[in-house]
């Protein structure tokens, strides 16, 4: 299996999508970051992807999306409203 070095940010990691993203990086060995503001992602989906850094806000505020991106080297954006919004 592939180990991943390094800080990767996925925004909208809490959702279903972003969730098994986030545990497949997990499983590869990757430092990970997850923005989320749980409007339609849950705290739950992200229980089992071990020792991840959560940072709640919305992808819209600057201040945030800096403070996320503090050390990051790769960025999966997968935030969004959802298909019915």
């Amino acid at each position: 299996m592939t180990q991943i070095s390094g800080k990767i940010l996925v925004t909208g990691g809490a959702g279903f999508i972003g969730s098994h993203l986030v545990e497949h990086l997990v499983g590869l060995g990757a430092q990970v970051v997850v923005l989320d503001n749980f409007r339609n992602g849950k705290r739950e989906n992200l229980a089992a992807s071990g020792a991840i850094e959560v940072i709640e806000g919305d992808i819209v505020d600057g201040a945030t999306c800096r403070r996320a991106l503090e050390g990051v080297a790769t960025v999966y954006h997968l935030a969004c409203l959802g298909v019915r919004h």
